[in-house]
């Protein structure tokens, strides 16, 4: 009898958490179209959107709502993390996982917990550079941590605490869309086999308004690519109006979206990226092989967006912007500028990316499952055995 038939991920409220469950789960159907997949998540809506548009045969339960901002409510936040555990358990009881996978963030934290303890096997999954808050505490109950980014030190010169015994690198499971062919990457077309330069502007799942704000001000002072540069530029809901306003001031030929279906099919057009530098950003970008300006969310948890920016600036693959610089604009329009005009050294930035990529993460992280499904099954036999 097959030892993987039904897996439960856990964790939600960004794209960055669920897109690489998604991964997965995409694979592990492929492979086992008899198994099952459950998704436990967050009540934001960003997580029902993405997951709507899978069509993957999923059972869907909110656990734990977004942690409230003030102390105050902490002992509110607490009786919804036991709420959401008594919920995650009674879940288990009825389809019992094989195995339970903690994405991190808030939302991994009741399924993490509830899956110990029944005895489910645990793996947690670390796609940023640096292991999360979530991720730390909820170590201690997993049978590994697989990480997406190779772990990085914090910027005072530290590593994140709690890295587990059996933890290894596998790479940001990425959606079988973006995997190229085998033995092969998808490198950008060279300027000279078209007439314009495209450039796709993505901040992540929900949008991001200083990143919005940097380009439109980087593009107001660069008027000379005016009639070389055609962008598409996904803003999220909140900014749509106020981007597409801008454009109106300063290009012509913008296509300006609330949020992107087919993400692959965007960036395989593009010649140059300005992104977030969220880890599942960054292996999209890689996975199709792209050169990019990055510009992390300088509000993200011990920086890590910066820290995960770094790597890709290290590996020659990108070039970075840090939104915080009181020169933030002028360096951006600099880099937009040169990027744009220099078709050999974005294809060299390409390259260097396409080198980062893990398009086989997925299936290692399916490997993986499988094996540790394997390993608990026997375990449980030994052990009947014994007490006959």
């Amino acid at each position: 009898m097959n030892q993987l038939n039904h897996v439960a991920f856990c964790g939600g409220g960004s794209g960055g958490h669920i897109i690489p469950s998604i991964a997965i789960a995409e694979e592990l159907m492929q492979r086992l179209p008899a198994a099952t997949v459950s998704f436990f998540t967050s009540s934001r809506p960003i997580d029902e959107f993405i997951l709507k548009s899978t069509g993957l045969p999923s059972h869907r339960v909110d656990v734990v709502p977004q942690p409230m901002k003030s102390s105050g409510r902490r002992l509110a936040y607490v009786g919804s993390i036991a709420k959401s555990l008594r919920l995650c358990r009674r879940q288990f009881k009825q389809k019992r996982p094989n195995v339970v996978v903690g994405m991190g963030g808030f939302a991994s934290v009741p399924g993490v917990i509830a899956a110990w303890s029944l005895g489910i096997p645990v793996i947690l999954f670390e796609a940023n550079a640096l292991l999360g808050k979530a991720n730390q505490r909820m170590a201690r109950f997993a049978s590994t941590i697989l990480h997406g980014l190779p772990p990085q030190t914090k910027l005072d010169g530290t590593r994140a605490r709690s890295q587990h015994a059996s933890s290894r690198t596998i790479g940001v499971p990425v959606r079988a869309r973006f995997r190229p062919a085998p033995g092969r990457h998808r490198i950008a077309t060279p300027l000279n086999e078209k007439d314009f330069v495209q450039l796709l502007i993505i901040g992540g799942s929900q949008g991001a308004k200083r990143l919005n704000e940097l380009v439109h001000a980087a593009l107001s002072q660069s008027r000379e690519l005016n009639d070389v540069v055609r962008i598409v530029h996904q803003t999220g809901e909140t900014d749509l109006e106020s981007v597409r306003a801008g454009y109106d001031e300063v290009y012509a030929d913008a296509e300006v979206r609330p949020f992107i279906d087919n993400m692959a099919d965007e960036m395989a057009k593009a010649d140059l990226v300005i992104s977030r530098a969220g880890a599942n950003s960054l292996a999209e970008i890689a996975s199709i092989g792209r050169a990019s300006i990055l510009v992390p969310l300088s509000t993200s948890a011990d920086s890590h967006q910066l820290i995960n920016g770094r790597y890709f600036v290290s590996a020659k693959a990108a070039e970075l912007i840090d939104e915080t610089d009181s020169e933030a604009v002028n360096h951006l329009a600099q880099s937009l500028t040169r990027l744009c005009q220099k078709q050999q050294e974005r294809m060299r930035m390409a390259a260097a990316a396409s080198q980062l990529a893990s398009v086989d993460a997925a299936t290692a992280f399916v490997d993986y499952m499988q094996e540790l499904a394997a390993r608990c099954q026997s375990a449980q036999k030994r052990k009947a055995w014994r007490h006959r």
